[in-house]
């Protein structure tokens, strides 16, 4: 009985998360399916110790990741005269 309400429940979250996802998203999660089972039955048959299994999630991310914005530049110098730190500290016997 619990598992159909953990089953009902991943069907509902399901449901309301498929129609905003892109369709590329949609055709990449078979891909990263099918390349998750077969390199987990590739290494459970070799017996090799390496969780590649995982790597069709991880490529799914990835690629189905909304693009990153990049960090906003610095508004004062990181080092330099007007900061606390300087570039290049003394080294004894250099100048």
């Amino acid at each position: 009985m619990a598992l159909g309400g953990f089953l009902l429940g991943a069907v509902l979250l399901i449901a309301a998360a498929v129609p905003t996802l892109p369709t590329s998203t949609l055709v990449l999660m078979p891909v990263a399916l099918v390349l998750n089972v077969v390199l987990g039955q590739l290494m459970g048959t070799t017996g090799l110790p390496f969780y590649v299994d995982a790597i069709g999630t991880v490529l799914i991310a990835v690629l189905a990741a909304p693009p990153r914005e990049p960090p906003p530049a610095p508004s004062a110098p990181l080092c330099g005269p007007s900061s606390t730190r300087p570039c290049c500290p003394s080294r004894p016997g250099r100048r």
